[in-house]
């Protein structure tokens, strides 16, 4: 077997990482399947909120849009949906929670902060950048995303 880098499954992925993967599936969890309904405003939505909360071993609450949207932060945490949520409520609504000044962290070892801009945000419509090597490789089909 190999990939589309030339690499066979016996290396492990090794190789660039982005082509070179062996994992091909993209997971979405039955939860989020009923979140989403939920959200979407299916006339299931209470039933399928409650299912989700049930399995977590929390009581029922009523469902409405800041529920869900709790819900989803909890459920999810970690596995990097939180971004999409908020974008989806709106380029504003994810600038303003997302942004951050001043926050402690290390990069590299050493101290840092971390800027996140709300403008930059805004600017960038929530979009993330395209890779140069990536754009190169198109041979100009592919184009930057405003603001980047």
């Amino acid at each position: 077997m190999s990939y589309c880098d030339g690499k066979s499954a016996t290396q492990g992925g090794a190789g660039d990482f982005q082509i070179s993967q062996s994992q091909d599936y993209i997971i979405v969890r039955y939860s989020d399947i009923l979140l989403m309904a939920a959200e979407l405003g299916s006339p299931n939505a209470q039933t399928y909120f409650d299912k989700v909360r049930t399995r977590a071993g929390l009581k029922s609450k009523t469902v409405n849009k800041e529920n869900i949207l709790t819900e989803r932060r909890a459920e999810f945490a970690f596995e990097g949906m939180r971004y999409w949520d908020l974008l989806r409520q709106g380029i504003d609504v994810a600038a303003s929670t997302i942004a951050e000044e001043g926050v402690p962290v290390f990069s590299g070892g050493a101290a840092d902060k971390v800027i996140i801009k709300a403008d930059n945000i805004k600017k960038t419509r929530g979009l993330c950048q395209i890779p140069e090597t990536q754009i190169t490789l198109a041979k100009g089909v592919l184009k930057q995303n405003p603001g980047w």
